[in-house]
């Protein structure tokens, strides 16, 4: 465009559709048209040419198109990965959750052993027995075609010396550690019969007198001088058991000490225990607390039912047991008979295991030939036990604590659930609460 700066004529080129040739044309200065008559012509030409696509900006525009689709497939990938990610880690803690929860449930047990020097024991049950042969004892053939001994219970044991024949004395150390007397401690003595021993049990029954190792020192917690003189046979026994069980068979009984009076007349002898503890159901081990039984001992329980339904059936009994001597046992007889019925009756009964199972074991010290010794007796001496004890003691195979733990550890590994963030957390909003109740009392009351 070109124009007159003072001149009454500007000039004026307008654009032509043709790009070769333009128009040239004149007008007066102050008849010149006013700008809004030409922008119309500037903006239908600038429009028309904007309104012509170009090729790059095309290309971006399609090049956004697809990256938003793509962006928006990822997230929604992403958000399936997410969503299977956090399924399968708490379909896992779930199910091993589940897992242990079922395992404590079933309550399983493990054993937890000890040995141990005690420095306190208790008094056992003591037994002492003497061996006899009678001239007048058969065994006879019945019309059963059992065999059985040709005198009662009670007819052998009149043959039998007494306990005040056979223990010419008996001392026992109190709980103030000073000797008394055995009768005075425990005025029932115990009797039990076999078909070839006495046995005379002290100390059955009674509360149990509790020794401390530092306060026992040299002193024998009993001692016994008895009369071999009238002994149809050199043996003597000795058998310690707890005071709730009563006396068993001989055989396999680590409670049982045999010993010899024909050169020997003192014996020291000392013994040692193991302690069983279970626990009752619903744990594994299930056991049953016999103290509350009228018979108070699984063993004596089993030996009870055994011979009161011998005694029931036949009224004989195996020719190795002791038995009790009760006023209405006296008119059995011992025999030859195979009680598995019996015994498999009976332990059907008594079937779980005892909570709490002490077994003795009798250890000889020495036997010896004193000449300081009258002629006729025999001395023994019970010492304190000064052994090993052990301890059986049944625990949960897992405690409700660790199995809290254990759970709650599981689950924090698999969903990344921080136990100790959560407690802080609430700790956090327990403070701000309490704090804010504080500032609400100070300020406002």
């Amino acid at each position: 465009m070109k124009g007159q700066k003072n001149g009454r004529f500007d000039y004026y080129q307008t654009p032509s559709r043709s790009n070769q040739t333009s128009q040239i044309f004149s007008v007066p200065h102050n008849q010149m048209f006013p700008s809004h008559h030409i922008r119309p012509k500037y903006t239908r030409t600038t429009s028309r040419l904007s309104s012509i696509p170009s090729t790059p900006s095309a290309t971006s525009s399609s090049t956004q198109c697809f990256s938003l689709l793509r962006a928006a497939l990822d997230r929604r990938q992403f958000s399936l990965r997410t969503i299977s990610v956090m399924l399968l880690s708490y379909t896992g803690a779930a199910a091993l959750a589940t897992l242990l929860t079922a395992e404590y449930f079933h309550y399983y047990t493990t054993t937890r052993i000890e040995i141990i020097s005690p420095n306190h024991s208790e008094l056992p049950a003591f037994s002492v027995c003497l061996f006899y042969i009678l001239p007048e004892i058969r065994l006879e053939k019945t019309h059963d075609n059992w065999l059985e001994s040709s005198l009662t219970l009670g007819e052998i044991d009149s043959r039998l010396p007494k306990f005040d024949e056979f223990v010419i004395d008996c001392k026992v150390l109190d709980s103030n550690y000073k000797y008394k007397s055995c009768i005075n401690i425990t005025p029932n003595v115990t009797e039990y019969l076999s078909l070839y021993s006495k046995c005379y049990t002290l100390f059955e029954k009674m509360d149990p007198i509790v020794y401390e190792d530092g306060k026992v020192g040299s002193n024998f917690l009993i001692k016994l001088r008895l009369n071999t003189k009238n002994l149809t046979t050199n043996t003597l026994a000795i058998f310690i058991n707890h005071r709730t069980e009563e006396l068993r068979e001989a055989y396999g009984n680590p409670g049982f000490l045999q010993l010899e009076c024909e050169n020997k007349n003192e014996a020291i002898a000392t013994y040692e225990r193991t302690v069983i503890k279970s626990l009752e159901s619903p744990y594994d081990s299930g056991c049953r607390d016999y103290s509350k039984e009228p018979c108070f001992n699984r063993n004596t329980c089993l030996k009870r039912c055994i011979l009161n339904s011998l005694h029931k059936s036949i009224k004989r009994f195996d020719t190795n047991r002791y038995v009790k001597l009760f006023s209405n046992r006296l008119d059995g007889r011992f025999g030859v008979r195979n009680e598995s019925f019996d015994t498999q009756v009976c332990r059907n009964k008594f079937t779980q295991p005892p909570c709490n199972e002490y077994i003795y074991r009798a250890i000889s010290g020495i036997q010896i030939y004193s000449p300081f010794m009258p002629n006729g007796t025999f001395e023994f001496s019970l010492s304190y036990p000064l052994g090993t004890e052990i301890r059986v003691q049944y625990v949960p195979y897992r405690p409700f604590l660790d199995y809290l733990i254990f759970v709650f550890s599981v689950i924090a590994l698999w969903t990344e659930f921080s136990v100790s963030r959560t407690l802080y957390k609430f700790s956090n909003c327990l403070q701000s609460g309490i704090l804010k109740r504080m500032r609400d009392f100070i300020c406002y009351r």
